[in-house]
């Protein structure tokens, strides 16, 4: 004996059961009060969101003869002949059409004569379209003239999963509705609605999980309760453990612990958990998509300020990234994210996913237990004095070394020529009083001028600067932003950020107070 199934079970019939799509309610409601109601409606969105129930609820309210009106919203009384014989599917007002399998002209054709036909039974003659994407251009064009001057009372509703698939003259003669995702909380709460109705046992747990997996689709995860229900003893509960036995599908607990061992470098208890999940028949690109949504939801609780309070994940996932948060930093998890994601095109590429994302794992333990960038940064600023950063000002009056000149323009707020002086200049001879050097760059204009004038003024010295890019270079000491890079890149420190972060290079040098 074949039963209802859930979903048609439990399918709204009418504007105040349709959860999640409180805009197209108001609009829809309005319109049917003020009898002003388009020609045609397209609805599109996700498998098993409720498009084809939508246009049913439409197509009833418009037809009811008993219409209320229940806190702004009408609803029909599901008694009078048009409410039956549409809950029954046999009124003969209201089509429902397959495009999947009526795609061509011909079909399109059929429904232009009989839409000038008057209705029968109800105040509308409706056809519900479904698949619409699926009708051919031909039989497009053929539905034109009709949708922009369709018989009275004649109504089209159209429901697509692929709206970008619909000629947009068509798109332009429809008003649309996009119904929006069911949030996993949204669908949780409709799922513990019918298990007390049908008194199926379930821990909110389980329910949860189910609601995670059916990805906004209120169908999907009334399948899915339904297949669990038949799948468990009768009085044995849902739960999540009994979720990811039937779905094939890592515990979220595993996850959480895989991803702890990573950060912590443990990489044994971290392959131990990939075998243990493997053994039990989850597939690897589950458990790499898994571990790339944790590290996605770790990352925004570690840089968005109450993020886990904000957010509509579930109670238990909370915990467990609370109970990693403070050991993790967002450098790290992103470059974790970075491997893992990278992993998705390995894997699929590879003959042993077991092997690759072994290799992934271990990858990322040994990066997570790399120094972070902040860290070794901390340490060099501790351990190595930048003289361009923090030489003292500059008090007397003789200058003993070319870098003294340069400490007194910085001093002066003279940045322009101190940026040029220590950047572009190699001095060939220098003593108080007289600099001679090469420009490795074009001389600004009245540059040796200014110079003069400055250090003869602040020194009270005669100077002389001669400047030139034709010098011979002959013992020429390098500019003084050389002599510094050259200084660091020799440190032990900064050789090890260059071993352990290939490809870095430090481009410049800041000058602070």
């Amino acid at each position: 004996m074949l039963n209802q199934t859930l979903a048609n079970k439990y399918r709204p019939q009418n504007f105040s059961k349709l959860r999640g799509q409180d805009v197209l309610v108001k609009i829809l409601s309005n319109a049917i009060k003020t009898k002003n109601i388009a020609n045609a409606y397209i609805v599109t969105g996700i498998r098993g969101i409720g498009k084809t129930t939508t246009a049913r609820i439409i197509a009833k309210t418009i037809n009811c003869t008993n219409l209320s009106i229940e806190n702004s919203t009408p609803i029909p009384c599901d008694e009078c002949k048009n409410c039956v014989s549409i809950n029954e599917f046999n009124h003969p007002d209201v089509l429902e059409i397959d495009a999947a399998s009526k795609t061509g002209v011909n079909d399109v054709r059929e429904i232009i004569e009989s839409a000038k036909y008057k209705a029968i039974l109800g105040n509308y003659k409706i056809y519900i379209i479904d698949e619409v994407h699926m009708l051919s251009n031909s039989a497009f064009n053929a539905l034109l003239k009709t949708l922009e001057e369709p018989p009275e009372n004649v109504l089209f509703i159209f429901a697509t999963t692929e709206v970008q698939k619909i000629p947009a003259t068509i798109l332009s003669r429809c008003q649309r509705f996009d119904l929006l995702r069911l949030s996993s909380q949204q669908i949780s709460d409709h799922l513990e609605d019918i298990s007390n109705k049908e008194g199926i046992k379930y821990t909110k747990e389980g329910l949860h999980l189910i609601a995670k997996f059916s990805e906004g689709s209120v169908r999907d995860s009334l399948s899915l309760l339904e297949t669990l229900n038949i799948y468990k003893d009768k009085e044995q509960e849902i739960t999540n453990i009994l979720v990811n036995e039937v779905l094939g599908v890592p515990k979220l607990e595993s996850v959480y612990e895989m991803l702890s061992n990573i950060i912590d470098g443990e990489t044994e208890s971290a392959i131990s958990i990939t075998n243990a999940m493997y053994i039990n028949g989850i597939d690897i690109m589950l458990i790499l998509e898994e571990m790339l949504h944790a590290c996605n939801k770790l990352s925004k609780a570690l840089s968005i300020k109450d993020f886990l309070e904000k957010s509509q994940l579930f109670d238990y996932e909370k915990t467990l990234i609370k109970n990693i948060k403070d050991k993790a930093d967002l450098i790290s998890i992103t470059n974790i994210w970075k491997l893992l994601f990278n992993g998705l095109e390995e894997i699929k590429n590879s003959n042993h996913p077991l092997n690759v994302f072994e290799m992934i794992v271990i990858r990322s333990c040994y990066l997570a237990n790399l120094p972070s960038q902040e860290s070794i940064i901390k340490k060099l600023t501790s351990e190595i004095q930048i003289s361009a950063s923090t030489t003292k000002i500059t008090t007397s009056k003789t200058l003993d070394s070319f870098k003294d000149v340069t400490n007194l323009f910085y001093n002066k707020k003279e940045l322009v020529i101190y940026k040029y002086l220590i950047e572009n200049l190699k001095i060939i001879t220098y003593k108080h009083g007289e600099i001679k050097g090469k420009s490795l760059s074009s001389i600004p204009e009245n540059f040796v001028h200014t110079v003069i004038n400055f250090l003869n003024s602040w020194t009270e010295s005669k100077w002389s600067f001669q400047l030139s890019n034709d010098l011979d270079l002959g013992n020429a000491q390098k500019t003084l932003q050389e002599q510094e890079l050259e200084k660091i890149n020799s440190n032990e420190i900064v050789k090890s950020i260059y071993k352990n972060y290939p490809g870095s290079e430090i481009k410049n040098i800041v000058k602070t107070k």
